[in-house]
């Protein structure tokens, strides 16, 4: 089960990332931040194939106890229930349980979220250890922190500083658009997004589309972040240029800040992302965009979740034995009468509505006598429900009210057709 989950996971990881990109797109059209974009899809990612899961879980489809068809299943089916033309056309994933790496895969998934939140924590302790050294200075009015090769950076969460390295403070032309990109951070909360985005990929570290939705998130908050800064005044190419310079001098940065700092080809598209103009058929791309986000939130919603796999499969020879000797062919309690076909009850011993029609035959109005052998007690009315087949039984329980009433309309008709035909039969 645990196989099919992660499974389950990645695919619909596959659907939002792409979900993400076509997004990403969209607002980069109408010049609106990114950031929240990558954002959202990394909880999507890990939230909506749980709740679908979970969903399974606490109410579970009929599992079908008969392979036996009958002559009016594909009546019955089409009577009260048309599959869609979405699900008629898209193939039955079949999941596979992979029973046995249950628990190494749970282990292994407990191992490695721990490690990666204990790394976090070891890594965040050592760096808040050495920022204590150094030492705070004024910059434009601004108190910094300066370093001996971290930075330019933002470093915190909660409260967050500006960590400015000592090469940079003898190059006055840069202080003011260096700083003025850190503000842009701390205004912005993009630490706290930052937070949440580590987080997240802690609790499930083997989904690598995740870990690339994070560095995705990481870049979208330095582009936002770029835009601001232009929108406050700063010239397009003097920042580019010193966004250049800075990452030619910077050593690195950890993973806890939010640096300006990045590699050059990730440089390179921000300072491209920043001279390209507006699109010229922004009005189109958005609304191909929006199809195609349609589309995938549509097959998103197609997928099919794992669901728990059926008890009877993994029943072991000493359960079946003990099953078949409690509800067997000898079977003499009516209230367990009808788990085996075989099992049939004593006369007069269970008793269904419809005179022991099946309520499905029924329903499609015709009358099938059952034996009760296969029944269904109503936990509402307790009334007792026979039928011909499991099959039948599987298909009632879909939506057993339907039938019920629907049944129930056509043994009123077919009893009273019945009378009427005595009556016309009789003599005179």
């Amino acid at each position: 089960m645990i196989a099919s989950m992660m499974l389950y996971a990645l695919l619909v990881s596959a659907v939002f990332s792409v979900l993400a990109l076509v997004m990403e797109r969209t607002a980069e059209a109408i010049s609106r931040p990114r950031r929240h974009v990558w954002l959202l899809a990394m909880v999507l990612t890990l939230a909506y194939p749980t709740v679908r899961i979970w969903s399974a879980w606490i109410s579970p489809t009929p599992v079908e106890i008969g392979s036996d068809a009958t002559a009016f299943r594909d009546t019955a089916a089409s009577t009260l229930r048309a599959p869609s033309p979405a699900s008629s056309q898209l193939p039955k994933l079949v999941w596979p349980q992979l029973p046995t790496l249950n628990t190494p895969l749970l282990i292994s998934w407990c191992l490695g979220s721990t490690a990666v939140f204990a790394f976090y924590a070891i890594a965040w302790i050592r760096l808040r250890r050495t920022a204590r050294d150094w030492p705070r200075e004024l910059l434009d009015g601004e108190r910094v922190m300066v370093s001996e090769n971290i930075g330019p950076a933002v470093l915190g969460f909660v409260t967050p500083q500006i960590v400015i390295p000592r090469w940079l403070l003898c190059a006055p032309p840069s202080n003011s658009i260096v700083l003025a990109h850190e503000r842009q951070h701390i205004v912005a909360r993009d630490t706290i997004l930052l937070f949440v985005g580590l987080i997240l990929v802690a609790s499930t570290p083997w989904n690598l589309l995740l870990w690339w939705q994070l560095r995705r998130l990481r870049f979208a908050i330095e582009v936002d972040c770029d835009a601001r800064v232009l929108c406050s005044g700063a010239d397009a190419r003097r920042y580019g240029e010193i966004l250049l310079a800075v990452g030619q001098r910077a050593a690195y940065a950890p993973w806890a800040v939010v640096a300006v700092t990045a590699r050059t080809c990730q440089l390179e598209r921000r300072i491209s992302i920043m001279l390209n103009g507006p699109y010229r058929y922004a009005h189109l791309l958005v609304a191909a965009c929006m199809a195609t986000a349609v589309s995938l939130i549509a097959i998103a919603d197609e997928l099919p979740s794992p669901a728990p796999s059926n008890t009877a499969v993994n029943s072991t020879p000493t359960d079946f034995r003990s099953a078949a000797a409690r509800h067997g062919a000898n079977a003499q309690d009516p209230e367990h009468a009808g788990i085996w076909k075989n099992a049939i009850p004593p006369r007069g011993t269970a008793h269904g509505e419809f005179d022991n029609n099946d309520p499905v035959g029924l329903a499609t109005g015709a009358k099938i006598k059952a034996d009760c052998s296969t029944n269904w007690v109503d936990p509402d009315s307790g009334k007792r429900y026979c039928f011909s087949t499991s099959t039948s039984l599987n298909f009632f329980l879909d939506q057993p009210q339907a039938y019920i009433e629907r049944a129930t309309k056509n043994w009123d008709r077919l009893r009273d057709l019945s009378v009427h035909d005595r009556d016309r039969a009789a003599p005179r």
